[in-house]
């Protein structure tokens, strides 16, 4: 059987607009999973800029507890602030759980060092720098808190071997006793250790610490926005192109 011109027309047409409506379909499908996949990558950074955020302020926010314990412990003469200090320290330096200090779900058992800890969250180097200069003054401040402990017994590092020994340890720092005991002078070294805690340069390292952990902090999640704000906009992108593709698909096959 022979099919007329209009016959053929009307083939074509009907063609024609099946192929619209599924291209109609189509993008009413691109639409729906571009914004899912956007919306969980949307809530997944949200989620990992909560916990990256704890991570950075984690070393400022250990330091302020070590000062504290340590304070507490030679004014007050309490061994709970010693052991206090010193379990803030196995937090630090991955020996005690991080879910010590914070309560989230995703720091539960986690024993990592605190540079352990920027090394998952994979910050960039130009960001890293400020934190990694962060924990350096941190460190130097507990080698400040142990001589503050030695000087309260009246030990003193009069040959330098409590400093080498402290920077042999490399990360995990622990007590070191220092050898020299000088039973006369325990309460002008307990003295001594009150003036260190509160000296000018202890003073001015802790403010290093916590500037440098702002900074960091500041471009981290600078940087992080940036990393939304490019998800938000491929999400409206897409959106456009699904509302020009309807529009062209009604005024093409539904008039």
């Amino acid at each position: 059987m022979e099919l007329s011109q209009s016959n053929i027309g009307e083939i074509t047409e009907k063609g024609t607009k099946h192929v619209g409506e599924h291209a109609l379909t189509l993008s009413i499908v691109l639409t729906a999973v571009a914004t899912a996949v956007t919306g969980y990558l949307l809530v997944k950074e949200f989620e990992r800029s909560v916990v990256i955020t704890d991570i950075v302020n984690a070393n400022f926010r250990i330091s302020e507890l070590l000062t504290r314990n340590i304070r507490d412990y030679i004014i007050h003469n309490d061994k709970k602030y010693e052991e206090a200090y010193w379990k803030t320290v196995s937090i630090r330096t991955g020996s005690t759980p991080w879910d010590e200090l914070y309560k989230l779900k995703w720091f539960e058992e986690k024993t990592e060092t605190l540079r352990e800890l920027y090394d998952w969250a994979d910050f960039h180097p130009e960001d890293r720098k400020y934190l990694d200069d962060a924990i350096d003054a941190s460190t130097e401040l507990i080698w400040n808190e142990i001589q503050a402990m030695n000087w309260k017994e009246g030990r003193y590092d009069t040959d330098g071997s409590g400093r080498a020994q402290f920077d042999a340890m490399g990360r995990n720092k622990t007590y070191i006793q220092f050898k020299d005991l000088k039973e006369d002078k325990k309460e002008e070294g307990r003295q001594k250790a009150i003036d260190i805690l509160y000296s000018k340069d202890y003073l001015a390292r802790k403010k290093e610490v916590e500037a440098m952990t702002q900074e960091g902090v500041h471009r981290i999640l600078d940087r992080r926005h940036n990393i939304e704000r490019s998800y938000t906009i491929v999400f409206f992108s897409l959106l456009v192109i699904n509302v020009i593709l309807n529009i062209v698909n009604v005024f093409m096959f539904q008039s």
